[in-house]
């Protein structure tokens, strides 16, 4: 499978223009007129590090970093969220316009954008030691936990305003789960790694019962009141549904749960004789 995957991380940096610093999310390669950006994005710098260590060209490396670098300075906001979708100017990398495609409104923040922030940025320090990463990462875990409620699955759009199961995103607070476990293993302070994992598994004990995993196999999902895009339409086909993405990191979250489980602690460790 290597040469697929360097294949498809090269096919992924050809969207990279280096006058922007940053990789194409829609559109074609050689548009002169927009070059658009997504929060989503963050996550496919891994498939790019990947690559560059297993054969690739080692520019792939530096293209995820310069992504990622931009990503901090163009997506975040002062207090920690952000924003979904930027343009750019594809000719020198200045701004034109920051809005959402999947959230309420250019102002709001869209939870499932804020949850990529949080994986990919904790993924990013795992994979380069930078600290600068670890600290995006972790303002991004900040936000989110502040405005998610009791329930510990958020709104679609944290200022949607619409706080009911069918305006709910499950997807988003899979992700987080799955990013608060790859940030407990990631942090030293061992209040943070506390927090991080009471944190992981209050969301997966949420997700793992009704209503949002159901008792009975009549749906097509596993997760149910997850929301592809923010709608305050209970009955759109984009909100209130299953998503693939919202299953995957459920999976995900839940093998790295059993792992740290069964790893012993460094005091079981210590009493163990030699």
């Amino acid at each position: 499978y290597q040469p697929v995957i360097v294949q498809a991380a090269q096919t992924l940096a050809s969207r990279f223009r280096r006058e922007t610093g940053m990789i194409r999310s829609w559109g074609k390669v050689d548009d002169m007129e927009t070059f658009t950006v997504i929060m989503d994005n963050m996550m496919n710098l891994e498939l790019l590090i990947w690559a560059a260590g297993h054969g690739g060209p080692a520019e792939l490396r530096e293209i995820a970093i310069s992504h990622a670098d931009r990503t901090i300075g163009l997506f975040f906001r002062p207090d920690g969220g952000t924003w979904h979708v930027v343009d750019l100017d594809p000719r020198n990398g200045t701004v034109r316009r920051k809005h959402t495609n999947q959230g309420k409104s250019a102002d709001s923040t869209w939870s499932r954008g804020q949850a990529w922030a949080i994986y990919g940025f904790a993924y990013m320090h795992e994979a380069t030691g930078d600290p600068r990463y670890l600290e995006t990462s972790l303002m991004a875990s900040n936000y989110y936990l502040s405005r998610t409620p009791v329930d510990h699955v958020p709104p679609a759009d944290f200022d949607g305003g619409l706080d009911g199961l069918e305006f709910k995103d499950s997807s988003a607070a899979a992700i987080a789960a799955s990013a608060f476990l790859r940030l407990y293993s990631l942090v030293d302070n061992p209040h943070l790694k506390r927090k991080f994992r009471e944190d992981a598994e209050a969301t997966l004990r949420a997700l793992t019962s009704p209503p949002y995993f159901p008792e009975k196999d009549d749906h097509a999902g596993v997760l149910r009141h997850a929301a592809r895009n923010y709608c305050a339409d209970p009955h759109h086909r984009l909100t209130n549904t299953s998503l693939i993405w919202g299953d995957y990191y459920l999976l995900e979250s839940l093998s790295s749960l059993q792992q740290i489980t069964a790893e012993p602690s460094a005091a079981e460790c210590a009493a163990s004789p030699a």
